[in-house]
């Protein structure tokens, strides 16, 4: 299969995109942030599922368009360090502004888009403590690959299910394109919050390509199996494409001996502050995460029945704004300002990446 080929572009400046918790913990976060907040919508009209899911994806979308010119890229980039709050009030005074009810496919995408800045910043802490040390080119797709053991983790916890078991494929595919009405309202949000998008012809483009070269992406990594990462290995140009291959696949088995969720309670620290001490575990961090969502898009909610204001222009001091809610901070961790990484103590995910492969070399 070419495609593995053009799957995966290992060049460092895209390596740079691949750090975000991975579709799957988006999906049951969101899905269970919903249900929270909206008891009526625990259980989705199948198409409302969808909008909902590749909501949830955020901005990762753009960090898959890898293949398809012009590319969105920037579009992540920007969005993961700047103004998310306000690109969400955007989305929002749009679907408002053609009235638009919060329980349609608009709606649902906006509450899915919401909860993915939620997730990210909770979890990309752990992930980054556990993942990356501040040099990480020797295994550049190290932190993405424990984003993986991460989705098969809380899978397995919260889902009682495996990842190859969960067609997520199926799930998040919205049409061949990306609905018209929801690349409206993804460029109204991004005109709201980026100066970039103010003049960009291509933007409408841009938006399609990551939408297709997403479900691309999504259908290579779904519901893996022995199969799957047989075929990643059959397909791969040398070691390190191998690696690369494997790192964005859910293992279909995690190696003994390894606390990777943390269960026990052993201290680490924020990655950019060895005086910020935790204990937290994974299942910990996830919690806290659907709770905080869940005034999020109660918020939102608020928001979009013009309840709050949706921008801080138009909120005072007794009376914040869905913008301030959702926050316009990076999504790397909850911190007003972003800060550089100091420490962290990976697992040794280089060697656990290898041992699949020796499981799967020559396996039929």
């Amino acid at each position: 299969m070419a495609g593995w080929n053009r799957l995966v572009d290992t060049s460092p400046l895209l390596l740079l995109f691949a750090h975000m918790p991975s579709h799957l913990a988006h999906l049951i976060h969101t899905e269970d942030s919903v249900a929270r907040a909206f008891p009526d919508l625990a259980d989705p009209p199948e198409r409302l599922r969808s909008f909902l899911t590749l909501g949830a994806q955020g901005p990762d979308q753009f960090y898959h368009n890898r293949r398809r010119k012009p590319s969105g890229l920037l579009y992540g980039s920007l969005s993961h360090r700047k103004n998310y709050g306000r690109s969400v009030a955007g989305m929002i005074r749009w679907a408002t502004g053609r009235e638009l009810p919060l329980r349609s496919e608009a709606g649902m995408f906006v509450l899915g888009y919401a909860a993915h800045a939620v997730l990210d910043r909770k979890l990309h802490p752990f992930i980054n403590y556990f993942s990356d040390l501040p040099d990480s080119r020797v295994f550049p797709r190290a932190h993405a690959f424990f984003e993986r053991i991460v989705d098969v983790l809380l899978v397995r916890r919260i889902r009682n299910t495996e990842p190859r078991e969960i067609d997520f494929r199926g799930i998040v595919d919205c049409g061949p394109y990306l609905p018209t009405e929801i690349a409206a309202m993804m460029t109204a949000g991004f005109l709201a919050a980026f100066d970039r998008a103010d003049g960009d012809a291509d933007l409408p483009e841009r938006l399609q390509n990551a939408y297709l070269d997403s479900m691309g992406f999504y259908g290579y990594t779904n519901m893996v199996g022995d199969a799957a990462m047989r075929r990643a290995i059959d397909h791969a140009e040398n070691d390190r494409h191998e690696r690369a291959l494997i790192a964005l696949l859910h293992p279909p088995q995690l190696p003994a001996g390894y606390d990777f969720a943390n269960a026990s309670g052993a201290e680490w620290c924020h990655p950019c502050d060895e005086t910020e001490r935790r204990t937290d575990s994974l299942y910990d961090l996830y919690d806290e995460a659907v709770t905080r969502a869940e005034r999020v898009l109660t918020g939102i909610e608020a928001g979009w029945s013009g309840r709050v204001p949706l921008f801080d222009s138009d909120a005072d001091a007794s009376e914040p704004s869905v913008e301030a809610l959702v926050g316009n901070h990076n999504l790397s961790d909850e911190r007003m300002i972003s800060c550089p990484r100091t420490c962290a103590s990976p697992f040794p995910l280089i060697e656990i990446v290898d041992e699949l492969r020796n499981t799967y070399q020559g396996r039929e």
